[in-house]
């Protein structure tokens, strides 16, 4: 299943000097991994989403701590995810919805670990909501839940890291506006949360707060959530 999930990672990858480079773009500011493993960051900084300590807008890349160890890097609006090699989440930046899975508070200038769990394998990020799935297949979601686009039944505004149901044969996932996307396994396509300009792919504009299953198909490879519009492959 490595085509799903590597259709599904937010990053570019290129070849510099003979490196590795990951780079990806948010809203107003960008994040990049070097070959070396470090993290790099640059652009708009009102909410500490460049990781640097500080609120300072940043014209040029700042390296942000000093770790060497940074896998992947996902900047969304006006927060971060990453993963390290050892598989840990990191996160920074807006909280205001609790899109950092610390629960709604102050917003975070430097990345901080998100939990103990170091097993954390594919990383979706949303506008104001966040989708992971972990190496036993299974689905987690934190952050605004206004849509019921956590999956998991309620629509409490604001949730902590929840579990989406009990499968755990998901293998990619993809977080936009107010929906989330995912595709299991055996290849199917799931669907849940704002449906009002039919995102879900269901043939109707009705929400869901759990996922539901689009059409049969089970060759489904690679999902991408956009504003309030789904594309699939």
């Amino acid at each position: 299943m490595l085509p799903i999930v590597a259709a599904l990672v937010a990053f570019s990858a290129f070849d510099v000097s003979g490196e590795t480079t990951k780079l990806t773009g948010g809203a107003y500011h960008t994040a990049i991994i070097k070959g070396d493993g470090t993290l790099w960051s640059w652009g708009y900084n009102r909410f500490g989403q460049l990781g640097d300590g500080t609120f300072d807008d940043k014209p040029a890349p700042v390296r942000i701590g000093a770790d060497t160890d940074w896998a992947q890097v996902f900047p969304r609006v006006y927060h971060n995810l990453a993963l390290k090699k050892d598989g840990s989440l990191w996160v920074w930046g807006k909280n205001n919805y609790g899109q950092l899975g610390t629960g709604r508070g102050e917003d975070i200038t430097a990345p901080i670990m998100m939990g103990d769990d170091t097993d954390w394998a594919v990383i979706a990020p949303g506008y104001y909501h966040n989708a992971a799935i972990k190496k036993d297949g299974t689905l987690w979601m934190w952050g605004y839940n206004y849509y019921g686009q956590l999956g998991d039944g309620s629509r409490s505004l604001i949730s902590p890291l929840v579990r989406v149901g009990p499968d755990a044969d998901w293998a990619a996932a993809a977080s936009g506006w107010g929906h989330t996307v995912a595709i299991k396994k055996d290849g199917s396509l799931w669907a849940w949360g704002d449906n009002a300009y039919g995102q879900l792919g269901n043939g109707t504009t009705a929400p869901a707060r759990k996922p539901v299953r689009i059409g049969t198909d089970t060759d489904w490879a690679a999902a991408a959530a956009g504003w309030r519009h789904t594309v699939a492959i």
